[in-house]
């Protein structure tokens, strides 16, 4: 199914939910709180029950975090169960929904509760009563500050101006909410000062202004001791922390004496009580109304509540310009900073890598809220840096972190081959990662990097606990007000939705743009392949400008005692050759022999570790030769093909010329149209390379070299990763290529094709090159044995045998073992056992010395129809082993082998013979 049909139908899934959840509210009669009885005569509801009733173990008891109201309730109940609330409004409302049994408040936000909780009651006693004044930091100004606090505390109070601030803020008919005029003179310097904001009347806001009695006295203090304040609220679990940690002068909060809290902070002289009141969910008569009116009704006054009321809808949006603000900076920041740690972590350096490990671990192995409360208030504590730019530095880190090794893993899963690949055309390595890496890591990085970014998104909710009022925040404080959840908690919900939204659409635009197969082919491209009909380009066209100014026979390339090593491998032993212009050599050899790393080090793709390459007369090794000028005139086939699969087959084709021929978008493309006309393949210019087979993509590959007119081209095994029905068109063009004069090494073990393509052979073995010769030569009378043995397939069973320490049963074994392994037949292996214990046993052993080393060697030919060469040397005197045997041994020798014979030339007795 189409994506476009599923954003279809999750569109249509969500319209079926929300009006389902609207008709539930709608359709049918609802139980509702009679508001006429079980209320006392300011109308708020009672209730019957005492603190006697919560003795009953397992109570649940709601109290806020960062307050003594925990060690109250543990002293009076103590097998009550505590559950701590970051705010009033989350304790009310837990109270509401049932998630505890009674909670702890005040009573004076009653007349607040009334409208969004109406069915909780106060115990009109207060359980407890304490003292508390503000908090000051326990060092030398900490004390100084508490000092002067006070003093300006016994003066208001002696001159009356506390108790008409008091009476201000605490007449529960007060209509107004209005600050007293303050002038700050600062000539003593800026205090800065942290208070809850969530506490009415004490801390609170009115619209996006921070108000309330603690406010006022402050701002009283602070202009009166020639102070200028600069007040944030935050959470008041977090304040003593701040204050202990420097980050604050002040705490401008209901800061009460505990030992605990002495030792790390000073808190002035008993500013006021506060009495703490339990509530509980009343029991009133229930009466029966429609659900309509009731969800209308409350619909309106919670609307105007949350969003109309001081003009909060303003704070709410204010919050919301924060948290894009939060999520732009830790977007750009963490994704910039990221790169750089995955170039770190990638880095070959040791230490560069290892500290870029370690910043991963670390940054995703702390949670974002602990490594932002250890930014706010250790790293950056006596700074000056606001809370919103810690918020920012706090998540760029920890997206940061995540992006590193998002980025890693989407570059790590482009095959290196396609790095390679660009090298071998000339690109330098920055180049050949903006283009060739970078936009394919990019289709596995794209999806992981939006799910993250959202992620980061949503935790920039958390900001809020160091004083930033983002939209979270801004909930938090309107709830504080309303104490209703739905609302607030519904709008910030929906706005974060909103917001994942919009970003998974843009990412998923980018997605689409990069996505092999979904982006828009270059109209001009387009235009150039649709309506392209020139003549068909000859091949010979192209060698012919790439060997322009050489004559047939000229040396090319030159190699002299190259040498390369891996750890304790060493492919390339010793390895000095001549290339001539024109020269098709083709190198063969077994596997592992060293074949792909001699192409590979030709190109300079590795580099040698001894030797030289001279190439057309300038040696390579020379600091100041330009490797990618050779590198383009000396073209490279892979064998597994290497094309960029986030490319066309056309924009493969144009990519190098465009970039390291400087040639223009359409002479690249009709050269490169021309040339897949020649391959007859113009079919398939607008493909992807995923949409080839492997027989196409492999004479793509081959034309994507041709198209840079090289001098030289390389073919590593070009047919090795093919079904053998797609071979022979791959090696339909190299013929063609060849024919045409085309310089060329090709790796392959097509033998019949090198026989037929080649003007020189190869063949390599032990680091070197063992034989080399025309075609005639090594593949009709080879030199050496291990040339022969390769070109027939031979599989060879080689071993000495020392009379005086001969292993009998090992040596049947072993004979045993390479039959198996070669398929050979049971009655083969059989005879070889058979002659090993009656020519050698019977016959050599007891008549050679103990210490004579006896070679034995059978090589076996599959398409010979399953014959055995046997070949047995030893060193002593012209004598044949079979005149002076038991005729029984030897009987069955020549029942076996019947073309046996005996040799004795230069010392050596050698007996041949075929199983």
């Amino acid at each position: 199914m189409n994506k476009k049909k599923i954003t279809h139908l999750e569109i249509l899934f969500a319209l079926i939910i929300v009006i389902a959840i609207i008709l539930m509210n709608l359709i049918g009669t609802t139980t509702i709180s009679d508001d006429s009885v079980n209320v006392n005569e300011d109308g708020f509801p009672t209730t019957d029950k005492t603190f006697e009733d919560f003795k009953a173990p397992g109570t649940r008891f709601g109290i806020m975090t960062g307050t003594d109201w925990g060690m109250e309730v543990a002293k009076r109940y103590p097998e009550a169960e505590i559950f701590q609330y970051a705010t009033a409004a989350d304790i009310y409302t837990a109270l509401d929904t049932g998630k505890v049994d009674v909670a702890m408040g005040f009573i004076d936000q009653r007349p607040d509760l009334k409208e969004s909780h109406p069915d909780l009651a106060f115990i009109e006693e207060p359980i407890v009563t304490m003292f508390f004044g503000f908090g000051t930091r326990n060092d030398e100004r900490g004390k100084a500050l508490c000092e002067e606090l006070n003093a300006y505390f016994s003066k208001i109070r002696s001159n009356g101006e506390y108790d008409k601030l008091r009476a201000k803020w605490e007449d529960p008919e007060r209509t107004g909410d209005v600050m007293g005029d303050y002038r700050f003179t600062g000539e003593k310097g800026t205090l800065k000062i942290s208070t809850g904001g969530l506490w009415n009347p004490m801390t609170f806001y009115v619209g996006e202004n921070l108000t309330g009695e603690f406010v006022e006295l402050i701002n009283g203090f602070c202009m009166d001791a020639g102070y200028t304040p600069v007040i944030e609220a935050m959470s008041f679990e977090a304040e003593v922390t701040g204050l202990a940690s420097g980050e604050y002068d002040i705490v401008a909060d209901s800061i009460t004496v505990t030992e605990e809290r002495t030792d790390n902070i000073c808190v002035t002289d008993a500013l006021l009580s506060g009495s703490t009141y339990l509530l509980v969910k009343a029991e009133r008569l229930q009466k029966e109304v429609s659900k309509s009116s009731v969800f209308f009704e409350n619909l309106g006054k919670s609307i105007k509540r949350n969003f109309i009321d001081e003009g909060r809808y303003k704070m709410l949006l204010s919050g919301l310009g924060v948290t894009i603000g939060l999520s732009l900076i830790a977007g750009i920041l963490g994704t910039v900073l990221g790169g750089f740690i995955c170039f770190l972590r990638m880095s070959k350096n040791s230490f560069c890598a290892a500290f870029a490990s370690l910043y991963i671990r670390v940054f995703r192995g702390i949670p974002v809220l602990v490594s932002l409360m250890v930014l706010y208030y250790v790293v950056f504590g006596n700074t000056s840096m606001s809370a919103f730019w810690v918020s920012a530095i706090a998540f760029s880190l920890d997206f940061s972190a995540y992006c590193a090794e998002i980025f890693r893993s989407g570059i790590e899963a482009v095959p290196t081959g396609q790095a390679r690949a660009a090298k071998a055309l000339g690109f330098e390595p920055v180049h050949a990662f903006r283009k060739v890496v970078w936009p394919q890591a990019m289709v596995h990085i794209l999806p992981v990097y939006s799910g993250q970014f959202i992620a980061t998104v949503k935790l920039t909710s958390i900001a809020g606990y160091i004083a930033v009022v983002d939209l979270t925040k801004a909930s938090d404080i309107i709830r504080s007000r309303t104490f209703e959840a739905f609302f607030p908690l519904l709008f910030t919900a929906l706005v974060y939705f909103l917001i994942s939204a919009l970003l998974v659409l843009v990412l998923r635009l980018i997605e689409n743009r990069i996505t092999p197969g979904r982006h828009p082919i270059n109209k001009n491209i387009l235009s150039v392949v649709s309506s392209f009909d020139g003549a068909i380009t000859d091949i010979q066209d192209i060698t012919n400008k790439s060997d322009s100014g050489k004559k047939k026979n000229d040396v090319m390339l030159e190699i002299e005692h190259l040498k390369k090593s891996f750890g304790d491998v060493t492919p390339i032993k010793d390895v000095s050759c001549k290339v001539q212009k024109g020269d098709v050599i083709s190198i063969i050899g077994p596997s592992g022999t060293g074949k792909s790393t001699f192409l590979n080090l030709i190109n300079r793709l590795e580099f040698p570790d001894g030797g030289h390459i001279v190439f057309e007369g300038n040696d390579t090794s020379e600091k100041t030769y330009d490797l990618n000028i050779m590198r383009e005139k000396v073209g490279m086939v892979f064998q597994s093909f290497n094309l960029f699969s986030h490319l066309t087959v056309i924009e493969n084709l144009m990519l190098a010329q465009t970039e390291l021929l400087n040639r223009s978008e359409e002479e690249a493309c009709r050269k490169s149209i021309e040339l897949l006309k020649m391959v007859g393949m113009s079919d398939k210019a607008l493909c992807f390379p995923s949409q080839l087979s492997g027989g196409q993509q492999q004479r793509i590959a081959i034309v994507r070299t041709v198209a840079m007119e090289p001098h030289m081209i390389l073919f590593d095994e070009p047919t090795s990763a093919l079904d053998p029905t797609m071979v022979g068109e791959v090696l339909s063009v190299i013929r063609k290529l060849a024919r045409n004069g085309m310089t060329m090494l090709i790796v392959t073990h097509e033998l019949n094709f090198a026989r037929d393509v080649s003007n020189r052979v190869f063949f390599m073995d032990e680091g070197t090159i063992y034989e080399e010769g025309t075609p005639e030569q090594i593949f009709n009378s080879p030199a050496k044995t291990k040339t022969r043995q390769f070109i027939k397939k031979l599989s060879v069973f080689e071993t000495d045998i020392i009379p005086q320490n001969f292993d009998y049963m090992s040596m049947m074994t072993q004979l045993e073992q390479f039959g198996y392994k070669h398929m050979i037949s049971h009655k083969l292996i059989h005879n070889m056992q058979v002659l090993i214990e009656e020519l050698c046993v019977n016959i050599l052993i007891p008549d050679l010395d103990k210490d004579t080393k006896i070679s034995v060697q059978f090589e076996y030919e599959d398409s010979r129809d399953g014959l055995i060469n046997m070949l047995i040397k030893y060193p002593g005197v012209e004598k044949d082993p079979f005149e002076t045997a038991i005729g029984t041994s030897v009987s069955l020798i020549k029942h076996i082998c019947k073309d046996i014979n005996c040799c004795f030339k230069d010392g050596m007795q050698t007996i041949r013979g075929t199983i």
